[in-house]
C-alpha cells in the first residue's frame, strides 16, 4: 500500500491479483461499499473507493494472476495503463481539474514505480514456488 507523493496529499493504493485479495484490501483501506465482482476475463481493473475513516478516494487495482506468463513489457504497460486512471482520479478528487502535464508525469511515474515494484516481487514468489 502506498501513501504518498512528496508534498502531495496522500494516494492510497493497493494491489491484488485475486477477488480475496480485493476484500482483504477494501476491509485495510477501510472502504465503505463493495466493487462490482472481479471479472475473471480483465487483465486489470482499478476500483476508486471511499475510505470509511476520511473519506478519502482510495484505489485498489486488481491485476489477472495470469500475469504471471506475461513479459515484463506487458506488466509494465498494464500498470501504467492503470496508473493514469488512478492519476486522473486522484487530481478530480482533488478538485484539480487541469494538473500540469509535470504534475501529471511526476505522479504516474511515482504510481507505476510502486505497483511495478509490488507486482514484481509477487511474480518472482509466484516463479520461485512454480520450480520448486
Amino acid at each position: 500500500m502506498y501513501n504518498s507523493i512528496g508534498p502531495m496529499p496522500s494516494i492510497h493504493v493497493a494491489l491484488t491479483h485475486s477477488r480475496k485479495g480485493v476484500a482483504k484490501a477494501m476491509n485495510k483501506l477501510g472502504i465503505k461499499k463493495k466493487p462490482r465482482d472481479v471479472k475473471l476475463m480483465s487483465a486489470a481493473t482499478t476500483y476508486t473507493l471511499e475510505r470509511r475513516d476520511t473519506g478519502e478516494c482510495a484505489f485498489i487495482v486488481y491485476v489477472s494472476p495470469e500475469s504471471v506468463e506475461w513479459g515484463a513489457h506487458r506488466d509494465v504497460g498494464t500498470i501504467a495503463h492503470e496508473a493514469s486512471h488512478i492519476a486522473r482520479s486522484y487530481f478530480e478528487s482533488l478538485g484539480e481539474a487541469s494538473p500540469s502535464d509535470e504534475l501529471q508525469a511526476y505522479t504516474i511515474g511515482h504510481i507505476v514505480s510502486e505497483l511495478c515494484g509490488a507486482h514484481f516481487a509477487w511474480k518472482r514468489k509466484k516463479l520461485r514456488k512454480a520450480k520448486a
